[in-house]
């Protein structure tokens, strides 16, 4: 009882509201309210996604009965959520609240398993248009001869924008410079692309909504006159945006 009271408490303390698109409005708190933490991918096939979590019961009433599903409020550990997932909170929501295991407040269950579908965003309106921009970049691995580069991307336009699928090839180029800008000097330290099934599930970027990737570089290039990376979008020449000029910023991240 110690044991799930302190998970409780952890749980309940460390949830971060944090989101990566704008979401529905949340139902309001009526005693029946659940955490999903602990997600693990299953299986990525097309536009459906199979994954497993675990249910904590932060409410004040037991969960799990089919006549209030759809009365119970369900939030997710966005601090932990799988960036494939930034951006379908919605559809995970809506999908674990019908699949809700019967469980009293301040319980966890065991692992559930949940599949949902995908949505491909709406045609934008007239006027409205996509921005890109590099939200940040950082080395999650790194040795004598390769570092590991992580970066964000984010849609601060108006409208959705397509980032991959036929036909579309969205790169970020990478390069050692020797300050914080992009010149003639820079060497090439190598580019990525954004993939369908691999940074994105859908292929589309919706209003707000963030992007996470990864690539390898090999250091071989770098000198003590061009230590530090930047990174420069490249998106396609016919992608519409509402300011290209910032897609040519480029981060430093220094290591």
């Amino acid at each position: 009882m110690q044991l799930k009271s302190f998970l409780f408490l952890l749980i309940a303390c460390t949830w971060f509201p944090e989101t990566s698109i704008a979401q529905s409005p949340p139902l309001p708190y009526n005693g029946l309210r659940v955490a999903l933490f602990d997600f693990k991918i299953l299986k990525i096939r097309g536009k459906s996604i199979s994954l497993k979590c675990r249910v904590a019961n932060t409410g004040r009433e037991a969960v799990g009965a089919k006549k209030n599903a759809l009365e119970t409020l369900v939030e997710l550990d966005t601090a932990n959520l799988p960036a494939m997932l930034w951006g379908h909170e919605n559809e995970l929501s809506s999908a674990a609240s019908t699949h809700l295991p019967q469980i009293k407040p301040g319980e966890i269950s065991a692992p559930i398993w949940l599949k949902f579908t995908v949505h491909i965003p709406q045609a934008p309106e007239a006027g409205d248009c996509p921005d890109l921009v590099l939200d940040t970049a950082y080395i999650s691995k790194f040795s004598d001869t390769e570092i590991v580069l992580n970066y964000i991307l984010r849609n601060i336009g108006t409208a959705p924008v397509e980032m991959a699928g036929d036909g579309i090839l969205f790169g970020i180029n990478i390069y050692f410079v020797s300050g914080n800008k992009l010149t003639r000097g820079a060497i090439p330290a190598g580019n990525t692309t954004i993939v369908l099934g691999r940074e994105t599930l859908t292929g589309w970027l919706n209003t707000g909504q963030k992007l996470r990737g990864e690539t390898l570089i090999d250091l071989k290039n770098r000198t003590k006159f061009a230590p530090n990376l930047l990174l420069e979008l490249a998106p396609p020449s016919n992608m519409l945006e509402c300011d290209r000029t910032n897609n040519t910023r480029a981060v430093e991240v220094k290591y």
